[in-house]
């Protein structure tokens, strides 16, 4: 496959993997997300948008 499929650092074999800006790791956003609204500091996509470029 062209992107491999790891989550949490466990390589899961798969034939299309993990594309994207938010879902290439979905196990780092959902900690990330749950510690940020623990806090009442938003989500990731506050902090880290889809629409800047630098990210």
């Amino acid at each position: 496959p062209e992107r491999r499929l790891i989550l949490g650092g466990v390589d899961i074999p798969h034939e299309v993997g993990l594309a994207g800006h938010s879902d290439a790791d979905v196990l780092t956003h959902a900690v990330m997300d749950s510690l940020l609204g623990a806090l009442a500091l938003g989500d990731i996509g506050d902090h880290f948008p889809d629409t800047d470029p630098q990210f």
